[in-house]
């Protein structure tokens, strides 16, 4: 066999596991796990492939599409057209697509068992959830994750790097985000003397600034508004917000099952049951077990950096705009990239990885929690199972 192929191969079981069983969830789901918010994605890319633009339809007319950006519509119509599949599919193909490029992606900068270890990420409940939604997360994931390595890398070319922030805020208007935390990094680098890096990111922070701004002009040329409705109508106060931030991390710490605080779930006790369970056994084995070490590499310094940036702003726009409370979805990005850094720490500070390999795998099946009903869990089995 190729070298080459032996040593991805494993990436590419990786990847063909993700996908068979998100498509499963996909098929399986009465709606095909879309949401008011898939249906402006998929009328949009339609319209595209049909010719008729960026627009949806309201109130019996065609308008412009400023709710959400271009990009995520924009990708599901190539694929569609591209793959000839209907656009409900395109898009679970699209964020497939995504995830094979993050593995991809991890096998070239890290090699093959760094990314086999960062990679199962990817087999969490949560996000096999949010993978098999018709949401822009996944590729807004993915192209965050390869932003962070660019805009951190201090021999990367800028073309590229500006491209991607562009391409961020294309798919979803929080990438807007990295703005002010290349301003952040631009600062902290002239601090620390590095000049040529603080240009860089100055002038970056300035074009995407510039750019984003562009874009919001060409909404309010194309419907009247600057992005797609008022969202920024009387805030919520301030402690609430802090609520509603604080059960949305404590469930994102929660990882094998989510609760919504207004009632008890039987597989949320589990969950945490399971979750207590395990956190004891650990702390009764820590002196065998491989210890997790105060970062040191870059990689997962930059990740954790990047998910505060991103924690932060997503908690100053929530208490100026009251949309959805904080969620898995809306979390994701910070727990993705946590995450993530947790997983790359481990690689970094043991060659011992097989002690954890069980552990690792218990975890994976015991986060599938995630994937059963919210509510009438025993009604909508019984119809799955046709009982």
């Amino acid at each position: 066999m190729n070298p080459l192929l032996a040593r991805s191969a494993p990436l590419v079981w990786l990847w063909l596991v993700q996908s068979a069983l998100v498509l499963a969830l996909a098929g399986i789901n009465p709606n095909h796990f879309t949401t008011i918010d898939s249906g402006y994605y998929l009328a949009a890319a339609q319209n595209l492939l049909d010719g008729r633009g960026y627009v949806v339809l309201e109130e019996g007319r065609l308008v412009w599409n400023g709710t959400f950006p271009l990009g995520y519509p924009a990708a599901i119509a190539l694929v569609s057209l591209l793959t000839t599949l209907p656009v409900l599919w395109a898009s679970k193909v699209l964020n497939l697509l995504a995830s094979g490029y993050f593995l991809y992606f991890l096998g070239n900068t890290l090699g093959t068992r760094r990314a086999l270890v960062t990679g199962s990420v990817l087999l969490l409940g949560p996000f096999l959830k949010l993978w098999a939604h018709t949401w822009s997360e996944p590729l807004f994931l993915v192209v965050l994750f390869v932003w962070v390595r660019y805009f951190f890398a201090e021999n990367r070319r800028w073309p590229g790097t500006f491209l991607l922030g562009l391409a961020l805020m294309l798919v979803r208007y929080v990438g807007v985000f990295i703005v002010p935390l290349a301003v952040g990094a631009a600062l902290y680098w002239n601090w620390k003397e590095q000049f040529h890096r603080a240009g860089r990111a100055a002038a970056l922070s300035l074009g995407w600034a510039l750019s984003f701004g562009a874009y919001l002009g060409l909404n309010y040329l194309q419907s009247g508004f600057w992005y797609g409705g008022d969202r920024f109508t009387e805030p919520n106060p301030a402690g609430q917000v802090l609520i509603l931030l604080g059960q949305g991390l404590l469930n994102e710490l929660f990882l094998f099952r989510d609760t919504d605080f207004q009632q008890l779930d039987v597989l949320f006790l589990l969950g945490v049951l399971i979750q207590v369970l395990l956190g004891t056994w650990l702390y009764l084995k820590r002196k065998d077990l491989p210890r997790l070490q105060r970062p040191r590499s870059a990689p997962t310094t930059y990740a954790w950096l990047t998910a505060a940036g991103y924690l932060l702003f997503l908690l100053v726009l929530r208490l100026l705009s009251p949309f959805d409370a904080p969620g898995y979805r809306l979390l994701s990005p910070f727990t993705f990239l946590i995450l993530w850094g947790v997983l790359y720490q481990l690689t970094e500070s043991t060659s011992r990885l097989r002690s954890l390999r069980w552990l690792g795998l218990l975890i994976i099946l015991a986060s599938w929690l995630h994937l059963l009903p919210q509510t009438d869990l025993a009604a909508k089995l019984s119809g799955l199972w046709g009982a």
